[in-house]
């Protein structure tokens, strides 16, 4: 079994074992402390090394491509088509096949989903997102500093709606006003 610990990044590290005493001591994050308060030494025990690594970071499965660590045999398998050119998921809409279980749910869900049916639906505009993080960064770059109040763009207007359909609806009179 290969005893692995924590460096200073958050990421796991060489084998302890591979390690002069003292190096171990260096790397480990710093001292945990208890509930009430008081500093736990850190400690050069190999043993102890491995507790205090949480259980979703102690890496077993690892590429010896690509160097990349997978916590459990599926993602290790499915990382492993990736570079065998495997595509083993099979998409049952079309002739489409996906490496891995996630990707051909994002197929599905991008090709043969529609977009209205899609989790993540912006409230300023008609874009929807399948991922809360292209979601947010949707409405980080694209939205940023708007209120929930829609105003009207023309000067002479006072026209304001907190829902986005019926700002759309009073723009379009406008537009119909200018044809």
């Amino acid at each position: 079994m290969k005893v692995m610990f924590v460096n200073r990044h958050g990421k796991l590290s060489l084998p302890v074992a591979r390690l002069k005493s003292d190096a171990a001591h260096n790397i480990l994050p710093g001292p945990s402390v208890h509930k009430n308060g008081k500093a736990k030494p850190a400690t050069n025990n190999q043993s102890q090394v491995i507790s205090l690594v949480p259980p979703a970071q102690r890496t077993r499965w690892h590429c010896g491509i690509c160097s990349k660590s997978l916590s459990s045999k599926r993602s290790y398998d499915e990382h492993m088509n990736i570079h065998n050119d495997a595509r083993p998921f099979a998409c049952d809409h079309c002739d489409y096949a996906a490496a891995s279980q996630m990707t051909l749910r994002r197929h599905k869900l991008r090709s043969h989903t529609a977009r209205r049916d899609w989790g993540y639906k912006c409230p300023y505009c008609y874009e929807s997102y399948m991922e809360p993080a292209s979601y947010q960064q949707h409405v980080q770059s694209r939205h940023f500093g708007r209120s929930a109040t829609f105003g009207c763009p023309y000067t002479q207007c006072t026209f304001q709606s907190k829902c986005f359909r019926h700002f759309r609806e009073h723009l379009a009179k406008h537009n119909s006003y200018e044809s």
